[in-house]
């Protein structure tokens, strides 16, 4: 029998939802060690890699929730789930891929 969470709309609605707050959860753990002088703080020079960095590996939380899904067979969720997904990779493609093919 399917779940009744085993929609798109649900799908749509976590993966939306799961990039930000693993951003926001990485953001916290790269200050809180920067706090605590565990890693060098943020220069100019270097603000672009990290906040590409962050984004890249908030994207790639996704992979978190899809492989929950496909454990519990939520087809549809994880088609919903790719949406936003593909929408937040076109971002940062957009954002940032100039300037890697740029200076690669």
């Amino acid at each position: 029998m399917r779940s009744q969470y085993d929609t798109v709309i649900i799908g749509i609605a976590i993966g939306a939802c799961f990039p930000v707050l693993s951003y926001l959860a990485i953001q916290t753990i790269f200050d809180t060690l920067t706090s605590m002088n565990l890693i060098d703080g943020v220069t100019s020079s270097s603000a672009l890699g990290r906040e590409r960095s962050l984004f890249l590996f908030a994207i790639c939380g996704n992979i978190i929730p899809i492989q929950i899904m496909n454990k519990k067979k939520w087809t549809q969720a994880i088609r919903g789930l790719m949406f936003p997904t593909f929408f937040y990779i076109a971002f940062w493609m957009y954002t940032y891929g100039p300037y890697l093919l740029h200076n690669f």
